[in-house]
């Protein structure tokens, strides 16, 4: 089994689709990380992650553009030609689990969020 955990923040609001007469929410989540590079400047990275909750469709209005996430799930990579012919790898997940978490921005009181914590099965579908 492989499974990974992200923590980061929903990078659009949630889309509902049906698959399968199955609901599932579509969404990006972003992490970003901060490292030095060899000439020891201080870079940034973002990863986005392409998610994919099943049967789930009251966190859909949860899962708001800007939401600081915790997400697990299964991960598995796409390849996908880019409009100048060069191919990529994407970065997509299969959510088991997804908890909103607090978050606060420089200066300002912490905004909490509902600690809402969701589940859903494991399924060999793949909405993207």
């Amino acid at each position: 089994m492989i499974k990974m955990q992200l923590i980061g923040f929903v990078g659009n609001n949630a889309l509902s689709n049906t698959w399968n007469k199955r609901n599932v929410l579509n969404f990006q989540v972003a992490h970003g990380q901060k490292f030095k590079d060899q000439q020891g400047e201080v870079r940034s990275r973002t990863t986005w992650v392409d998610c994919a909750l099943w049967d789930r469709e009251i966190m859909e209005k949860h899962l708001l553009k800007g939401t600081h996430v915790f997400v697990e799930g299964t991960p598995y990579t796409e390849s996908y030609k880019t409009l100048n012919g060069e191919y990529q790898a994407a970065l997509k997940l299969i959510v088991h689990r997804v908890e909103l978490l607090p978050f606060k921005k420089e200066g300002t009181e912490i905004l909490v969020q509902p600690n809402m914590v969701t589940t859903a099965e494991p399924t060999d579908e793949l909405p993207f």
